[in-house]
């Protein structure tokens, strides 16, 4: 799990991470971050560069991150969802 990419978005950091690990299950490209191939720093520097030119789009993302991290990852969520998959793996 991306938890810098957590981080990041509840901090109101706009990210711009390559597609590896955790980090697809957070980013949704334009969205909540832009997502990039992996070992393609070309792409990198271009979404940082989207970001600069694109004021819209940057505080769209920082909104979205936000209220992502806020509903879907909060400690209080985590902690609830993983409760549900103890009583899932105890019931079986």
């Amino acid at each position: 799990m991306g938890t810098s990419v957590l981080d990041a978005l509840a901090s109101g950091i706009p990210v711009v991470a390559s597609a590896a690990g955790g980090v697809p299950e957070i980013i949704e490209d334009l969205k909540t971050g832009i997502l990039c191939s992996t070992e393609n720093a070309r792409q990198l520097k271009n979404g940082i560069l989207q970001l600069e030119k694109e004021p819209d789009l940057k505080e769209t993302i920082i909104k979205n991150g936000k209220q992502l991290v806020a509903e879907k990852f909060a400690k209080a969520e985590t902690a609830n969802q993983t409760f549900k998959v103890y009583n899932q793996i105890i019931k079986a």
